[in-house]
This record gives structure tokens, sequence and C-alpha cells, in this order.
């Protein structure tokens, strides 16, 4: 069976069992863990890393049996790279990146809603704005918009 997923943390334990030692890595992945005895494997991947994992199951063990990190292709339209050159980016810079779009996102619409009260009610507007300063109360709608977005809250 096959998943994909990063890597959420990496458990490692030795041991010894009839004088031979041994080392096992446990790797959270969508809330699952799958272990390895294989050191290649141990020394390769850490939390953070996007893989997609090969594993068998075995009573209640998940045990890897093949492991590879994932990257995405990114077509580079820039100076310095030919039409089509294609990077490999992983794929939290594209979380990053549409969590900086969101903030902004937010931030504007934030101060927008602020610019929308003064214009229909400017004494409630230095009335919200008479005991916070105003990049406080944009900061804060901004956050809570940000939230709804990414959580639905």
């Amino acid at each position: 069976m096959k998943i994909q997923g990063i890597i959420e943390s990496v458990e490692q334990k030795t041991g010894d069992k009839d004088g031979n030692v041994w080392k096992r890595a446990a790797y959270k992945i969508n809330k699952v863990t799958y272990s390895t005895f294989d050191e290649k494997i141990i020394s390769a991947f850490k939390a953070g890393d996007s893989v997609e994992i090969e594993y068998e199951d075995s009573g209640p063990y998940h045990n890897i049996k093949d492991i590879k990190k994932l990257s995405f292709q990114a077509e580079v339209k820039s100076e310095g790279f030919q039409t089509g050159d294609k990077v490999s980016v992983e794929p939290n810079v594209w979380l990053d990146k549409d969590r900086r779009i969101t903030r902004l996102a937010s931030l504007k619409t934030s101060v927008e809603m602020l610019k929308t009260l003064n214009e229909i009610d400017p004494e409630k507007a230095k009335e919200a704005l008479k005991d916070t300063q105003i990049m406080d109360l944009v900061m804060n709608a901004a956050g809570v918009l940000e939230s709804w977005v990414f959580r639905g809250m």
C-alpha cells in the first residue's frame, strides 16, 4: 500500500535483543505511525519532509518497505532561465505562498471594512478607535479573517 504526506514527527528507539543492537524509527504521517529498522531510511528522513511511503501491514504495525521524498515541478519564467525549464519546489513553499496571499488579502479587507465604517457612520468609527490604536484594530480584524479562511472559524 502507498500513502503520501508530510512527516509530522519522528521517534527513534534503540535496543538490544540477544546481543544484536537494533534501531527503529517511527514516522507519524497523517496521524498514523509507520516504522522501519532500515538505517538508510532512518538517517535520510526527518520531520517536515514530504514523502511517499510504500508499506505493508504486519498485525497492528505499518512497516515501511520503501520511502521517497516528494517535490513538485514548477515551470520557470524568469531571467536566467530558458522558457520551459523546471525546478523542484517543496510542497510547503506553496502553502507558505498561499498563507502570505491570504494574510495580505485579509489585511486589505480589514482596512476596507474600517474605511466603509467611517463612510457610513463617522461617529461610530471614531468611537471604535477611541480606546484602541488603529493598527491593533486592523491587525485583529485581519487575524480573524485569516483564521476564517484557513480553519473555517
